[in-house]
């Protein structure tokens, strides 16, 4: 009887769950600056549509759970359905990127539920994920290790004694205990990490000035490539986000702009000409078939000032061609400090009508709608931010949401020597015609309706 019992205390070490703990308790250490998963990818055919479905288990700060993303590519709205294959095959990936940043209480304990959900038929998108604190599945695991080391720790005992109550009880407590330490030891490292980046005696008003931007390429440009408007924020930390906008072509997805984000630096140029110096991009994520993640892009800058950024671009037949940004400004409204407050006032051409009102609004007329916006001058730059054309047809307006949002145009505009008139052309567009205004005479007064100018996008 005593024989049976003390073969059945001498149980084995719990070997597989004490290093699954370990392995564990890396990945959530990880979790502060990493997101890691593992995931499954298929992508099938059906009715003249690719259904991609993704699959998979992730960590993300402090969480640790699954994953299912499904969307629906018409393919008759791709233009090259191979670059996507290619860009994420089907098959086993491992994948790796920037841990989430997120303030909400319960995801920052490592709790998270996400639904997103877009069921139109011609851009299906949904996608689910689930997590829970890894430190939690850590307690949990080293229940079973503490328990033995509490066994292995105290001398033999009758086979009641060993078996019962109190060592069971403290092998619980020193799991839950043990596994709580780890998240409480990792938080405290990663806030002292924190703190101790900043120099000391700083106030939190000095720590929170942005420092001067270590090249002048830092900011936002802005170019367009065929079809495509393309828009690069190159941050000061060395991280860049590159943002497709397809007018017209946006509803090929969920109808919203595409991103890509990554690192930036600038180096020495080995080829001859411009600046020499080059900018290196390195993609580490991506939501568009234009890029691929782990991809390293180099381009030289072939010139570089405060408003115009050109890059010497090798495309994909190998050809060299020069592409110029124009830097983005946030919109403001009204005259600035080199802007002309002479185009206040209502304008014409031959058939259309625009009025230009000092509190930096305008209003377009046309001959069957009317449309607002705003106005920016900054010498001869004239910003304009327009409301979108009136569009009826709710199917249009869903095929193609750039149908629901304004458009911001950057026009080069020109004066004539007396300012009672100016010509416009969209910066960058030397292809495009200007137009001519003329003031309206003393007296003169636009009709309620015209034709309408139909500003290009950038």
């Amino acid at each position: 009887m005593s024989d049976g019992a003390s073969k059945k205390g001498k149980r084995r070490a719990p070997v597989g769950q004490t290093v699954l703990v370990a392995l564990l308790v890396l990945l959530t250490v990880r979790s502060f600056w990493r997101r890691d998963a593992i995931y499954w990818r298929s992508i099938d055919n059906a009715a003249g549509s690719m259904i991609a479905t993704s699959t998979g288990f992730e960590s993300d700060h402090l969480g640790i759970g699954v994953f299912r993303t499904e969307r629906l590519l018409p393919v008759t709205r791709i233009r090259d359905a191979g670059t996507f294959v290619e860009s994420d095959p089907p098959g086993l990936h491992l994948d790796t990127a920037d841990a989430s940043s997120d303030d909400s209480f319960f995801r920052k304990l490592g709790f998270r539920y996400e639904r997103q959900l877009d069921d139109r038929p011609e851009s299906l998108r949904e996608s689910l994920r689930l997590a829970v604190p890894s430190w939690l599945v850590v307690a949990l695991l080293a229940i079973a290790p503490a328990r033995w080391l509490a066994r292995a720790a105290k001398d033999r005992r009758a086979a009641r004694v060993a078996s019962e109550g109190p060592t069971m009880r403290s092998g619980v407590i020193i799991g839950l205990v043990a596994g709580l330490a780890v998240g409480v030891v990792v938080t405290l490292l990663v806030r002292g990490h924190s703190s101790s980046s900043a120099p000391p005696g700083t106030s939190s008003a000095s720590a929170a000035s942005e420092p001067p931007p270590k090249h002048p390429i830092v900011g936002t440009w802005q170019t367009n490539i065929e079809m495509i408007r393309a828009t690069y924020r190159f941050d000061n930390d060395g991280k860049f986000t590159l943002t497709f906008d397809m007018p017209g072509a946006a509803a090929q997805t969920t109808g919203q702009p595409q991103n890509v984000t990554g690192t930036w630096r600038v180096e020495k140029s080995s080829r001859p000409g411009g600046t020499g110096e080059q900018i290196v991009m390195v993609n580490q994520t991506s939501a568009t078939p234009l890029s691929v993640v782990g991809e390293e892009e180099s381009a030289p800058i072939w010139s570089l000032n405060s408003d115009q950024l050109v890059l010497k671009n090798l495309n994909r037949k190998r050809v060299e061609e020069l592409i110029t940004f124009s830097r983005v400004k946030p919109f403001v409204a009204g005259a600035q400090g080199g802007g002309d407050a002479a185009i206040v006032g209502t304008w014409k051409t031959a058939s259309e009508w625009i009025e230009f009102k000092a509190s930096g609004e305008l209003t377009m007329i046309g001959g069957r709608s009317e449309r607002g916006g705003k106005w920016s001058l900054d010498g001869d730059t004239l910003p304009l931010l327009v409301e979108p054309p009136p569009v009826k047809s709710a199917a249009r307006r869903q095929a193609d949401p750039s149908l629901s949002r304004p458009s911001e145009t950057h026009y080069l505009i020109v004066w004539t020597a007396d300012k009672n008139g100016f010509t416009i052309r969209p910066k960058n567009r030397p292809d495009i015609s200007a137009q001519s205004f003329q003031r309206l005479a003393p007296g003169e007064q636009a009709p309620p309706h015209g034709a309408i100018m139909s500003p290009s996008r950038k």
